[in-house]
């Protein structure tokens, strides 16, 4: 799926140019907007290698007590298990200050469960 997924990210990155009015390009699986130039940004960049753009091309529910760090948090999750593919088995990684925090998929493998190790 991430190859489906980089190679209509880099049609869409050659595209943009050519709408020199475009205001915002939508995501549907993720019910996102994304601004061209952040879009141009965080693509381009995931292409040559960085970081998969979790902020433009996924949805997060924040925590409403600290909104910041749910999203750090799941910028953090998704670029990890986008590396990695899917999750089969419950794994332990760091997340993004540091702390220990457990991964555990669901049974229907839907939906994967975090929480502090």
């Amino acid at each position: 799926m991430i190859p489906v997924v980089r190679t209509m990210m880099a049609v869409a990155l050659e595209l943009v140019p050519w709408f020199p009015n475009l205001r915002g390009l939508c995501w549907p699986p993720a019910r996102s907007v994304i601004g061209p130039e952040f879009f141009i940004s965080s693509i381009a960049t995931w292409l040559a290698g960085g970081a998969f753009p979790a902020l433009g091309l996924t949805a997060f529910v924040p925590d409403p007590d600290d909104r910041a760090a749910a999203v750090r948090l799941g910028v953090r999750l998704v670029n990890q298990l986008v590396g990695q593919g899917s999750l089969d088995t419950a794994a332990a990684v760091l997340g993004p200050e540091g702390q220990s925090l457990l991964l555990e998929p669901s049974a229907g493998g839907q939906l994967i469960n975090v929480r502090r190790g």
